[in-house]
C-alpha cells in the first residue's frame, strides 16, 4: 500500500542551518505520518496483534460472565469505553492526527513562538531557524576575516627567540562554530526524529493499553512522547537565548575585523558560549524527560473485578466478596482453662449465698474437679487446683451489706 506524501528537499549549500532543519523537520514528518499509515493499514502485522489482542481481551470478559461474575452497567460501559479508545487511536488516523500527531508535531512551534514572543525571542518555527542561519552565516564571515594579528606583537619572539604561537585562536574561532551548529542542529534533530519514530509505532504501543500488565508500555511511550514535546519547546527557547547572545557579538567582531583591528582572545569568548549552550540545551532535554516521568496513568478499577490476576486484574475479588473469617480469639488461653475460671466464679457466687447454698457448692466442686481431671495435661498450670471433700472453703468472714443499708444504719 502506498501513500502519496511530500518529498523532503536536501539542504542546500548557501543556508545550511536551514535546510537541514528543515529537512529533519520533514523527515521527521514523513516518518511519523508514513510510519503511523503503514502500521495501521488492514492486513499489517501490527493489525494482526491488534486484532489477536482483543480476541483475548474480549474472551475473558466472556469467561467472567459465563461463571456469573460479569461487570455490572458501570463495568460495562468502561469495558466498551476502552476498546473505543483503543480502536479509534490505533486504526484511524484522522482520530490520532487531531489527538496526538499535531499536538506533538505542531505544539512544540505556537508553544516557542507565544513565549518567545512575550520575551522578545525567536522561540519557535520559520523565525527561529532564520535565526540560527544568520547566526551561522555570521560566523563563517567572522572565520573567513580571521582573527588578525597585533601591531606591536609582530615578529617579538621570546627571551629564548621563540615567537609566540598565534594559530589558537584561528582554531578557536573555527571550534567556535563547531559547537554552535552541534548544539543547535543536534537538540532539534534529536527531539523532532524521536518523536516521527514514536508517533510511527503507535499503532503498536495503543494495543498494549487493554491489559493492566502491558498498560506499562503504553505509559511509557506516552511519557516519552510528551517529554519530547517539552523538549523541543524548551531547546528551541534556549536556541532563541543563544541566537540573542551569539549574533550581535559575532557582528561586532566582524566590523572590528573590517576596521583592521585584531580580536585575539575572542575565539576563545565564542567557543565558551557554544559549549555551554551545547550542555544547557541538553539539560533541558533531561529536565523534560524528568517532569514527563512523573506521569501516572489511573487504574482501571473494573479490570481487578473482571480479568484474571495474571493480566492485572484480581481473581480472587472478582464478582464475589472474600467469605467472612472468624475473629481471633482475644483470650490466649486454652478453653478448658476459661471453662475452669468460669467454674471457680460460680463457686465463689454460691458459697457466699449462705449456708442453704451446700448443694450447689457440692455441684460446682464436682463440676470443677471433673473439667480439671480431663484437662491436666492439656493445662499443667491448674493441676495444683484441689477440687476434693478436703478443699479448703473459701467462705466469706463478714456478711455482705449493700450500700443503701450502710446508710439506713447509719440514721
Amino acid at each position: 500500500m502506498s501513500f502519496a506524501l511530500a518529498t523532503c528537499t536536501p539542504s542546500s549549500g548557501d543556508s545550511f542551518v536551514a535546510g537541514t532543519l528543515s529537512a529533519i523537520e520533514c523527515q521527521a514528518q514523513t516518518i511519523g505520518n508514513a510510519g503511523y499509515l503503514a502500521l495501521s493499514a488492514p492486513g499489517s502485522g501490527i493489525m494482526a496483534f491488534l486484532t489477536a489482542m482483543l480476541t483475548i481481551f474480549v474472551a475473558l470478559i466472556g469467561y467472567r460472565m459465563f461463571v456469573g461474575r460479569g461487570p455490572d452497567l458501570g463495568g460495562g460501559l468502561l469495558i466498551f469505553a476502552k476498546i473505543g479508545i483503543v480502536l479509534a487511536l490505533a486504526t484511524s488516523w484522522p482520530a490520532f492526527r487531531t489527538l496526538v500527531y499535531d499536538v506533538a508535531i505542531d505544539a512544540p512551534a505556537q508553544l516557542g513562538a507565544t513565549v518567545g514572543g512575550a520575551a522578545s525571542l525567536d522561540g519557535g518555527g520559520t523565525a527561529l531557524t532564520t535565526r540560527l542561519s544568520e547566526t551561522d552565516r555570521a560566523l563563517r564571515t567572522l572565520n573567513a576575516w580571521g582573527i588578525g594579528a597585533e601591531p606591536n606583537r609582530a615578529g617579538v619572539s621570546d627571551d629564548q627567540g621563540i615567537e609566540p604561537d598565534t594559530t589558537y585562536e584561528t582554531k578557536a574561532l573555527g571550534a567556535a562554530r563547531m559547537s554552535f551548529l552541534t548544539g543547535a542542529i543536534g537538540s532539534i534533530a534529536l527531539t523532532r526524529l524521536a518523536a516521527g519514530v514514536l508517533l510511527a509505532l503507535a499503532p503498536l504501543f495503543i494495543a498494549f493499553l487493554l491489559f493492566d500488565a502491558t498498560r506499562g508500555l503504553f505509559g511509557g511511550w506516552l511519557r516519552g512522547l510528551i517529554g519530547l514535546t517539552l523538549g523541543t519547546t524548551a531547546s528551541s527557547l534556549v536556541l532563541a537565548v543563544e541566537t540573542a547572545i551569539f549574533q550581535p557579538r559575532v557582528v561586532t567582531l566582524i566590523n572590528l575585523r573590517a576596521s583592521g583591528y585584531s580580536i585575539q582572545g575572542s575565539a576563545t569568548e565564542l567557543l565558551v558560549l557554544g559549549i555551554v549552550f551545547a550542555f544547557v540545551a541538553l539539560a533541558v532535554l533531561l529536565v523534560s524527560f524528568y517532569v514527563a516521568a512523573g506521569l501516572r496513568l489511573p487504574s482501571w478499577q473494573w479490570t481487578q473485578q473482571y480479568l484474571p490476576a495474571s493480566l492485572g486484574g484480581g481473581a480472587g475479588q472478582a464478582g464475589q466478596r472474600p467469605l467472612a473469617q472468624p475473629a481471633e480469639r482475644q483470650d490466649p488461653r486454652s478453653r478448658a482453662a476459661v471453662v475452669v475460671d468460669a467454674v471457680e466464679a460460680m463457686q465463689r457466687r454460691e458459697t457466699t449465698a449462705g449456708a442453704g447454698a451446700g448443694g450447689g457448692n457440692d455441684r460446682a466442686r464436682a463440676v470443677a474437679g471433673a473439667v480439671s481431671a480431663t484437662n491436666a495435661p492439656r493445662n499443667p498450670q491448674r493441676a495444683s487446683i484441689d477440687s476434693g471433700s478436703d478443699a479448703p472453703s473459701r467462705r466469706r468472714t463478714t456478711g455482705r451489706t449493700s450500700t443503701s443499708g450502710s446508710r439506713r444504719d447509719t440514721r
